[in-house]
């Protein structure tokens, strides 16, 4: 081979390694834990911890769904149809069933002065609101699916009412 020749494979290897090299750190940097893919796992999925969940934004979020869902509830001045609109989407799909067939002209109308209490269900996904109100302290048991921010209401409890959730 010419001068010229191992002149210009040299480069190419170097060049060759510097990629490799360039694509093993790419590869490498971050956070150093890479998913865990266990053996007895089913293909594709992964044991990676989930991302931590910001404690505060999601008791914000649940206490803000159950005060909507409870003061669209209690609106008992409004004709069944624009009462219902304004309550449905509020309602977990078993919750729709149960308050259907409600009468809005028999329910109280509150005041909602603050949160009492929060109390944890059986799990990260069910929460009871409690509030101090104009009639008394009423409550919503709260639900979400796994992974979602959107609290639906479940259930409306009266005074003296525990939640369904425990």
């Amino acid at each position: 081979m010419t001068r010229t020749r191992w002149a210009v494979v040299g480069a190419l290897v170097l060049v060759a390694v510097g990629v490799l090299v360039s694509v093993l750190t790419l590869l490498s940097s971050g956070d150093g834990e890479a998913p865990v893919t266990e053996p007895d796992a089913p293909a594709g999925t992964s044991t990676a911890t989930p991302e931590p969940v910001d404690a505060l934004a999601d008791l914000t979020g649940v206490q803000a769904a159950a005060r909507d869902a409870l003061t669209a509830w209690a609106r008992p001045d409004l004709a069944y149809p624009a009462w219902w609109s304004g309550l449905r989407g509020r309602l977990a799909p078993g919750a729709r069933t149960d308050y259907a067939e409600t009468d809005p002209a028999g329910l109280p109308a509150l005041r909602l002065e603050r949160v009492s209490r929060v109390a944890d269900g059986p799990s990260d996904d069910t929460k009871t609101v409690f509030f101090a109100t104009s009639e008394g302290r009423f409550g919503v048991d709260m639900s979400r699916r796994p992974s979602s921010s959107t609290w639906l209401a479940t259930r409306v409890l009266f005074p003296g009412q525990e939640s369904s959730l425990r």
